[in-house]
Formats: structure tokens, sequence, C-alpha cells
């Protein structure tokens, strides 16, 4: 079990060296505990960022699909009104050919 230990300690070792060697090179983290808590804030952000794609994504897929509604019912009543303009040119024009066969 010990050696097992020793074994998993060595491992991690080279990680703690690289933490070491970035709190020397970087003057803005003072140990190892200023690095991983920079990381711990910028997975939080991360997250935070990621939260907000998501509901962007929901939010923008609505707003598609009631686009999508409101051209539809558009064309459906532009389609509306043009029967209606056209039984409207119908009835006049028999209208005005029954005038000219009253005024013959």
């Amino acid at each position: 079990k010990a050696k097992e230990l020793q074994a998993e300690l060595s491992k991690k070792a080279i990680y703690e060296q690289f933490l070491e060697h970035v709190c020397e090179t970087f003057e803005y983290f003072e140990d190892i505990e200023n690095v991983l808590k920079r990381y711990e804030t910028l997975e939080a952000a991360h997250r935070d960022l990621q939260s907000r794609v998501e509901d962007a994504e929901v939010q923008t897929e609505d707003n598609s699909a009631t686009l999508v509604s409101h051209v539809k019912k558009t064309q459906t009543d532009s389609l509306v009104f043009n029967s209606q303009i056209a039984n409207l040119q119908t009835s006049l024009d028999t209208m005005r050919l029954g005038a000219q066969n009253v005024e013959n």
C-alpha cells in the first residue's frame, strides 16, 4: 500500500513542479493556490457562459419557430385577401356587363 501511494505521489509530483514553474514564470501567481483558484474561477465562468449559450440557442429556436408561424399566417392571409380581390373583381366585371347591357 505504501509503495502504491509513493508511486502515485511520484506521478503527481510532475504536476506540482509544473505549477511551481508557472508561479515562477508569471508574476500574477504568487503560489500554487492562486493558480488553482484562478482555474476554478475560469472553470465557473466557462460553465456560466456555456449555460448562456444554451439558453440563447433555445431562445433562438423559439424565435425562429415564431417567425415561421408568422410568415405562414401572413402568406395565408395574403392568399385569402387575393382571393377576395379576385371575387370582387369578378363581381365588378359582371356588374359592368350588366350595366352595358341595360344601356344598350
